[in-house]
């Protein structure tokens, strides 16, 4: 979490993530915002992020803002983007500023390896468990010189009964559980996870997952020291994950998820009229007219799908992705009107592509009456 530093005030501790979902009504459009279940921390409210339809995602003060409880738009960039019907996530910090415990030391929390550093006494916010029991949520300090965040703790096991903090004393000594640096990088490590499949996992569900792994949120994951694969999130569904990108192996030992929400990038390819009428490699530029070069920081393209806006009437062609000539896609899509058809897979030796690359588009031929008008969707992730 370390985006979230700056916000921080020193001696400060932080409350507790709320993730959020909401249906716009007219009533919403009306009003031009909408009214959170908890009040939003009053320290933190810039590190509130919005998504529209599980992808979207919006910039607090450019297109919406939050004070207490409310979220408005008025004036701002949601205002001409959201209709009726439309689904807005929301995740957002609660809880009131609690000083840090200046009697909690380093030495509290096993496995800390900077143990030594002055800097690092931290307290930490608990809150009430559905069995009644407490459990940490973050410990953090901050530095004397830069005001940065500097430890994460997460629960390890149960806490004891002795460990247990009481209302007039929010903060209590425990060794069991585990502290680690967050990543400068904006990388969470996922300490615990099963693998199910090729594109699933599992962990616990909890509140603080739900919206870790909220849709199209950048993974990776690898065998121990091994190069890091990448993918996104597909969806979340009490503790499973499913995702979309490279195949999740059964050797991998290690997943990190992107607590920034800044690693994914969605785009979008157009090749208009009769794109299919023959089988193509440069159909963005017969059809198009346009050069596609990568032009933002090196990225590992995860996922694609097409849809076209009139079906051909007998085959359906087949797209692929290709950088520089080299194709991302495991499989070709079928490219109809009915729906969108996503890729099954990614090719890990294709997939990354860099600045000065050249994407292309490529198609079989599609027989019958000739369709019309093709749009391929794609996903990827800064590495």
């Amino acid at each position: 979490m370390k985006m979230l530093a700056k916000y921080l005030p020193e001696n400060v501790c932080y409350g507790r993530r709320v993730s959020e979902t909401f249906i716009v009504d007219s009533a919403m459009l009306s009003a031009k915002q909408l009214t959170l279940g908890e009040s939003a921390h009053s320290l933190l409210v810039q590190a509130t992020m919005l998504s529209i339809h599980d992808g979207i995602n919006q910039t607090y003060t450019e297109d919406f803002v939050v004070s207490g409880t409310t979220l408005s738009w008025d004036g701002l960039g949601l205002q001409s983007l959201l209709q009726v019907g439309d689904k807005i996530t929301v995740l957002y910090w609660t809880g009131s500023p609690v000083p840090l415990n200046p009697n909690i030391n380093a030495a509290d929390l096993a496995e800390h390896s900077a143990a030594s550093d002055p800097h690092s006494a931290a307290g930490y916010i608990t809150q009430t468990v559905a069995d009644g029991r407490y459990e940490p949520i973050n410990a953090v300090s901050t530095h004397a010189s830069n005001n940065d965040l500097h430890v994460t703790a997460t629960l390890k096991g149960a806490m004891t009964s002795a460990a247990s903090p009481s209302s007039s004393n929010p903060f209590a000594t425990v060794a069991d559980i585990t502290a680690a640096t967050p990543s400068a990088t904006g990388w969470v490590n996922v300490p615990t996870f099963t693998r199910v499949s090729d594109t699933s996992f599992t962990v616990t569900h909890n509140a603080d997952n739900e919206a870790l792994f909220m849709p199209r949120t950048a993974l990776r994951y690898r065998s121990s020291g091994g190069a890091w694969l990448y993918g996104v999130v597909d969806s979340y569904s009490s503790g499973t994950v499913t995702l979309l990108g490279a195949a999740f192996s059964a050797s991998y030992t290690e997943l990190s998820a992107d607590a920034t929400g800044s690693k994914t990038t969605v785009f979008h390819l157009l090749a208009p009229g009769d794109f299919a009428s023959a089988a193509s490699s440069t159909i963005l530029l017969t059809s198009g007219k346009t050069y596609e070069s990568w032009d933002l920081r090196r990225s590992a393209i995860v996922s694609f799908k097409a849809r076209v806006a009139t079906s051909y009437g007998t085959t359906a062609p087949t797209i692929n992705m290709a950088v520089n000539g080299n194709v991302v896609g495991s499989a070709a899509v079928s490219a109809v009107a009915a729906s969108w058809t996503r890729v099954a897979g990614v090719s890990t030796s294709n997939y990354l592509v860099n600045p000065g690359d050249n994407i292309t588009l490529t198609t079989t031929q599609g027989t019958g009456t000739a369709g019309d008008t093709l749009t391929v969707t794609c996903v990827a992730v800064s590495v």
